[in-house]
């Protein structure tokens, strides 16, 4: 997936190998095809039938067929994943001064979390390229969207541990979600949506003229914060021959030998650049001019049911404002242990960092 090399390099600790953001893309690409075309790339994992653990990132041996009958002992990474939308230390409005020679907007403290964010222009502004697009197209056009969603990486230095101001140990994913409630014009031959933040933690932020290109803007600005919170064990693995890995589960007492072959922090440092690239993989969100990003995206965030019910992004009779609600807490860390899965396939299991441990085949066809 990641990396052919640690995760930790970009923060100086393996300086010779930076292969991290490289590999982003293509993990982003396997996650799309698997998540949103429903086309398997490399060995499934079955579901985990242990209470505490609801899915598995499973290394396999180096070109094992999917056909083959083999079963082999392996490090692998549990997954007992949690989404919760995070309080923050902002008590008051932010107001950014009206200048253009700093990205940055804010930096917010996620309280409970451990983390450090600096939200910069385009976060909020996610729609601007869309935006600046239509009036360089047509500059009678000067429209944005209500609403922006994106991702927050450790790639860009934008996410960091608190404690230890480095890239988040933990797996950490940070989406970020704003919404404009006040200032932003809608070209009325477009639809929009409007998020629903009821219950959610929010602070707000005025964006000035230098920013918006228009007027001052208010936002609301929430953090979802999804963490893998994975546990390294050493487990049996199964390939009957099905294209499926079967997890073993342990006896009671039993503690099988570590094999070594997962550096416990590289493994979960690169779990926070895993989704790095999920806002722009694949197709854009049918309504384009929502700033809410790739249809995997909303898929995760919004559900199929009710992303798939929005009109598209052209109003035929008006605008329509759509007031959209994030899903549960629980369903959302459910789909983030299912995308963690997907994007964890490919290099990063099986490149240097990460070799495969000793093999034990059986049947005809090994």
């Amino acid at each position: 997936m990641l990396s052919q090399g640690n995760s930790t390099t970009l923060f100086t600790l393996y300086p010779d190998e930076t292969h991290v953001e490289d590999n982003v893309d293509f993990a982003a690409s396997i996650l799309w095809a698997e998540m949103e075309l429903g086309v398997q790339y490399d060995f499934s994992v079955a579901a985990s039938t242990e209470a505490d653990i609801s899915a598995f990132i499973v290394p396999q041996p180096l070109n094992l067929p999917m056909t083959s009958t083999a079963r082999w002992l392996t490090d692998v990474v549990g997954l007992r994943p949690s989404c919760k939308w995070a309080s923050t230390n902002i008590t008051q409005p932010v107001m950014v001064p009206n200048k253009t020679d700093d990205l940055s907007v804010v930096g917010v403290y996620l309280e409970d979390m451990d983390l450090d964010v600096t939200i910069d222009q385009t976060d909020i502004c996610m729609s601007r390229a869309v935006l600046c697009a239509k009036i360089a197209y047509n500059p009678a056009v000067a429209f944005e969207s209500f609403a922006a969603i994106t991702v927050k990486t450790p790639i860009l230095l934008s996410l960091y541990n608190h404690t230890t101001l480095k890239a988040p140990t933990d797996g950490s994913t940070v989406f970020l979600a704003a919404q404009c409630v006040s200032g932003c014009a809608v070209d009325p031959t477009y639809n929009t949506v409007w998020l629903n933040f009821t219950d959610i933690p929010t602070f707000t932020t005025q964006l000035p003229p230098a920013i918006t290109f228009m007027g001052y803007q208010s936002w609301d600005v929430a953090f979802l914060v999804c963490k893998p919170n994975a546990v390294i064990e050493t487990r049996e693995v199964r390939a009957e021959g099905d294209a499926r890995l079967s997890v073993q589960p342990l006896g009671e007492g039993n503690q099988l030998t570590g094999q070594g072959n997962l550096f416990p922090q590289d493994t979960t440092t690169m779990l926070s650049f895993a989704l790095s690239g999920i806002t722009h993989v694949g197709p854009m969100n049918g309504s384009s001019l929502s700033g809410l990003g790739s249809q995997l995206q909303c898929h995760f965030l919004f559900g199929s049911q009710q992303v798939d019910s929005w009109p598209g992004a052209y109003a035929a009779s008006g605008t329509k404002i759509l007031n959209v609600s994030f899903l549960p807490e629980a369903n959302l860390s459910a789909g983030f242990a299912q995308m963690l899965q997907s994007a964890s396939k490919g290099a990063f299991f099986q490149k240097k960092l990460l070799q495969t441990s000793l093999t034990v085949p059986y049947g005809k066809d090994t």
